[in-house]
């Protein structure tokens, strides 16, 4: 990573392997034209859905924030403009908020009503750091929830590391 990026990414918020487990990330952006950002480093190959969930409150009715996801070998993303800036080894694919009118549903965890983002299906390798961003195109602040993974089960001690973002 270029060493004015760095910095950026080195304060990135560590996220289990979503090859090996699937859960959900909360967040929320507090201020206007906050980014939160998360790294991962996938152990095996595969491809994870990845989703953005709002909670179902009238007072988010017009907060979509937007999931980018940055690392290499990723799905191309007709987005020209990025919320931080993006080293140029890596590439990056987003899943934007829905614009259109939003149902919505249950979590089946207990926690509420959420607008669910319509999932993406993202190839990972092996041994590559991942990025996860999330941020508002229009400034706007509010909670979310990043949903991903491919296993079905609950996982029990799931210890968060940092990975080694150096090659």
């Amino acid at each position: 990573i270029e060493s004015e990026s760095k910095e950026i990414y080195l304060s990135a918020q560590p996220m289990v392997d979503p090859t090996k487990v699937s859960l959900a990330v909360y967040g929320e952006i507090q201020q206007t034209n906050e980014v939160d950002l998360y790294v991962f480093r996938p152990l095996a190959d595969g491809t994870v859905p990845f989703e953005l969930w709002i909670p179902a409150k009238s007072s988010l009715k017009n907060f979509r924030p937007t999931l980018y996801i940055i690392g290499k070998n990723l799905p191309p993303t007709t987005e020209e403009t990025y919320p931080i800036d993006i080293p140029l080894a890596l590439e990056v694919t987003n899943i934007p908020s829905s614009t259109e009118k939003r149902t919505p549903h249950f979590d089946l965890s207990g926690i509420g009503m959420y607008y669910k983002g319509m999932p993406k299906h993202i190839p990972l390798t092996a041994n590559t750091v991942y990025y996860l961003a999330v941020a508002d195109p229009y400034g706007r602040t509010g909670p979310y929830a990043v949903h991903f993974g491919t296993q079905t089960e609950q996982q029990e001690g799931i210890e968060l590391t940092a990975p080694n973002i150096d090659p």
